[in-house]
């Protein structure tokens, strides 16, 4: 019998606060304020992320090896939060590979062209991502130029709540199309990190589409932007 993988241990003071890890269990303690709490965090796959002291809900964002949580309001810098992170140790290496450039092209929620009944862009108690995804035939769009011509991997922070997932969809620029299914994060405001594959651009004027392929339980997910960033040639 296989021993089940865990965390590696983790005991360490930060800017602001500290982390400790147990398990697979990642304990974040903030003492110190601040909008948005950023640290590099273990090798493995964020799956949910619970604020203890309270119902707020958590925007979180997997990059990589880094985390960022958005805070929950406050009203001075003395703060006393805990937030416990549960992880899923990856067989593969997370992060960016290094074949990848720094050229990126940002699709952000607040920028895409709604298409259909239901779907639209949330802004709502600071939210910022498109859902209500509920209806199958509605998509969303993007209108953008692209400089250099060129192979992008296609970056999708998405969120989904546990018992949603397994929807699929569809990525679409002109004649090309990727498809990818989603897993669940955590809640509706827990993101992480989506490659659904990599498509090649043409210079100038362009168009890219996300659509549902099949939404399997309520809805089909949330989605806060699409990075496309440009692969070495």
């Amino acid at each position: 019998m296989s021993q089940e993988k865990k965390l590696p241990q983790i005991s360490t003071k930060t800017e602001f606060g500290y982390l400790e890890s147990k398990d697979n269990v990642l304990l974040v303690k903030v003492t110190k304020a601040s909008k948005h709490i950023a640290f590099e965090g273990p090798k493995a796959l964020l799956k949910t992320a619970t604020f203890v002291n309270g119902n707020h809900l958590l925007d979180v964002v997997q990059d990589g090896t880094t985390i960022t949580l958005d805070a929950p309001p406050f009203d001075n810098q003395n703060v006393n939060w805990d937030f416990e992170l549960a992880f899923e140790p990856a067989e593969k290496p997370l992060g960016k590979s290094t074949s990848y450039q720094q050229a990126c092209i940002l699709l952000p929620a607040g920028l895409a062209t709604m298409h259909g009944e239901k779907v639209m862009y949330e802004t709502a108690q600071i939210r910022d991502y498109i859902g209500f995804w509920v209806n199958p035939a509605d998509y969303v769009s993007w209108d953008f130029s692209v400089e250099k011509a060129g192979d992008y991997l296609v970056e999708m922070t998405v969120g989904c709540a546990p018992g949603q997932a397994g929807s699929t969809y569809a990525v679409e620029m002109g004649d090309a199309k990727l498809t990818g299914k989603v897993r669940a994060t955590g809640n509706w405001r827990t993101f992480t990190i989506e490659q659904p594959g990599i498509l090649k651009l043409k210079a100038g004027q362009q168009t890219l589409i996300v659509r549902p392929v099949e939404i399997a339980k309520g809805a089909l997910m949330n989605l806060k932007r699409i990075e496309l960033r440009q692969v070495h040639p």
